[in-house]
């Protein structure tokens, strides 16, 4: 109940996902796990399907998901700005997608 009230304090606002980008996907796994405690204080009343709860190893799959997008998400961010000269930028991307992605394999 607790944790139900401190998340529901939070001005953020939930994400949902629109199967016509990738973005959105991340967007949306960000915005679940900042709300995880929500979520699982609503799991805990008994009010969902147990088909519905998120367990533990869901949880940690979406951490996964997250990271390995997070990668794309700071590239398309450095490629769209304004400031930035996009040519010069594609070597310092690839090298940061590189290593983020070996991180992951490592992990």
């Amino acid at each position: 109940h607790k944790a139900r009230k401190s998340a529901m304090k939070s001005a953020s606002v939930v994400v949902t996902d629109s199967v016509s980008r990738w973005w959105s996907c991340f967007a949306m796994i960000e915005s679940l796990l900042a709300h995880r405690a929500l979520v699982d204080a609503n799991n805990s009343k008994g009010d969902n399907s147990e088909d519905n709860a998120l367990e533990d190893g869901d949880w940690e799959k979406l951490k996964l998901m997250k990271d390995a997008l997070a990668p794309f998400v700071t590239a398309i961010k450095m490629l769209t700005g304004n400031t930035n000269c996009t040519a010069s930028l594609v070597p310092f991307i690839l090298f940061v997608a590189h290593s983020e992605f070996s991180r992951l394999v490592k992990a």
